[in-house]
């Protein structure tokens, strides 16, 4: 289609559009006064408003509607509602439009010139509780089914809308639950498709010019202060939790300098630290308070823990491929942070040209910390994690030509250890020692020839370790990938002694 017939398509859409301001704020006043919070806030959640939509959406003609519905006990109708709808285009690939339904409570009513779930409007601007986050992106897909159905158009694409729970806290009743029963269904079910156009309208500008690529990773701290409660008169009795507490928000507000990295895709480009709720401790001005708790908002550029390990070792900071980074949002990580940093570094060990693959992550039991109980090998359930944070992807690899460190696992029954000090030296271990007159025998060789050289049933990651022990050492240097990658034998393995 050329940009004139395009033009001429859209002008009657456009033009209908024009006419509905009306219509906008009566559908924000509508949506804003179903108080869709979550349980964690204290809220029914979001199937009234969900019922609403789906009104709307038959009201215009649409059929194709299903409900991906979360089981969630803490609210009163026992589910967190998902509404996917498809409207049919010419073709069958999809434009899909995401919306989330939940809001955030509105805070101190006191704060507002008005009742935060009545919309108010003020010539164009309409002020009340969701009305921006995310009713817009909610307004405007039913706006355009509406227009679609009104003008009798068909779209080129077909259009999908989703409208979401639970995004405000994790969207683990809301998107995440969307993608995993819709891969659990049988192939031919299912709607969403690798070619399809997929726009999440949840940030913008006013001119709607501006596309958000990339979200830092969310952390979200419940900090918890034991004292010793005492009468106020008398405070030598007692440790004031407060206090302890009001030092550690201070201490808070200096954690940028234990993550210095900037990176100009985020705005603003650094990770960032916020204090920001707090809870009630003693109901009384004359009680010293016994326990104090307060909450901190983390958003974190993911490339700390790598940044810290390469710079140890002298090399640059390498980049996180698509399918490395998908691969560490799916895991559900049970040694929490640091087992993450443990994943980390045992990865830039393995980093070639400043990219890590979703090969070089290796997950499971032997990257837990020490005081994390492993599960028996082979029992190992991973459920997927609740991502809702994006990292950039798309910059340009970095050239690594510092030696890196390398472990040196034990021959033992597992077969693998965990990494040495970041600042040991790289050496052959006994097993490499012992193979090495072999491999420059032979000229070259695989991961599963060394495998089957060392015997004993050693593990592919094992092998792996040796083997990148070589290359840092320049003994061999890498050729290929997957199952064709070859370990080629440099003259400086010849003669070399450990």
């Amino acid at each position: 289609m050329n940009t004139s017939s395009q033009d001429s398509a859209l002008s009657p859409l456009l033009h209908w559009l024009d006419q509905r301001q009306d219509r906008v704020a009566a559908l924000q006043g509508d949506l804003t006064a179903f108080r869709a919070l979550g349980p964690e806030n204290g809220g029914e959640g979001e199937l009234a408003k969900a019922l609403y939509i789906e009104d709307c959406l038959r009201a215009c003609g649409v059929s194709d509607i299903r409900r991906l519905d979360a089981a969630d006990p803490r609210v009163p109708s026992g589910l967190r509602p998902n509404v996917v709808a498809r409207i049919p285009g010419r073709s069958s690939r999809t434009l899909w439009l995401f919306a989330h339904m939940d809001v955030v409570p509105p805070g101190d009513p006191a704060l507002w010139h008005s009742d935060p779930w009545q919309v108010v409007r003020q010539g164009d601007m309409l002020v009340g509780r969701g009305v921006e986050d995310n009713q817009q992106g909610l307004v405007s897909m039913l706006l355009l089914a509406e227009a679609l159905h009104a003008c009798s158009i068909t779209p080129e694409f077909s259009l999908g809308l989703v409208f979401m729970a639970d995004e405000e806290c994790g969207n683990d009743y809301g998107l995440a639950h969307v993608l995993e029963r819709h891969a659990a269904l049988p192939e031919d079910q299912r709607f969403l498709r690798a070619d399809d156009l997929y726009i999440v309208p949840d940030s913008g500008s006013p001119t709607g010019a501006d596309i958000e690529v990339a979200e830092k990773c969310l952390c979200w701290l419940k900090v918890d202060i034991s004292g010793v409660q005492c009468h106020a008169s008398t405070p030598h009795k007692g440790r004031n939790a407060f206090v302890a507490g009001a030092a550690a928000v201070l201490a808070c507000m200096e954690l940028h300098k234990d993550f210095p990295r900037r990176d100009a895709l985020f705005d603003p480009p650094c990770s960032t630290f916020v204090p920001s709720r707090h809870d009630g401790n003693v109901p009384s001005v004359n009680i010293l308070p016994g326990h104090d708790c307060f909450y901190v908002d983390c958003r974190l550029l993911a490339v700390f823990f790598l940044t810290r390990a390469a710079e140890s070792q002298g090399l640059p900071t390498p980049r996180l491929s698509r399918g490395a980074l998908r691969k560490l949002q799916e895991y559900h990580w049970p040694g929490n942070v640091r087992e993450l940093q443990n994943c980390l570094t045992r990865a830039l060990a393995f980093c070639e040209n400043g990219l890590i693959f979703a090969e070089n992550i290796q997950l499971g039991p032997d990257t837990l910390p020490g005081d994390i109980a492993r599960p028996e090998r082979g029992k190992l359930s991973c459920p997927p994690a609740r991502a809702d944070s994006r990292q950039p992807h798309n910059e340009a690899p970095e050239t690594v030509e510092h030696p890196a460190v390398q472990p040196a696992p034990a021959e033992n029954g597992e077969q693998e250890a965990a990494p040495v000090a970041e600042d040991a030296q790289p050496r052959l271990n006994a097993r490499l020692a012992r193979l090495l007159p072999q491999i420059v025998e032979l000229g070259s060789i695989s991961r599963q020839e060394y495998q089957d050289m060392a015997g004993k049933d050693i593990s592919m990651r094992t092998a792996q370790y040796d083997l990148q022990i070589l290359v840092r050492l320049g003994l061999v240097r890498r050729e290929g990938r997957g199952p064709a990658q070859r370990y080629i034998v440099l003259p400086a393995a010849r003669g070399f002694r450990a």
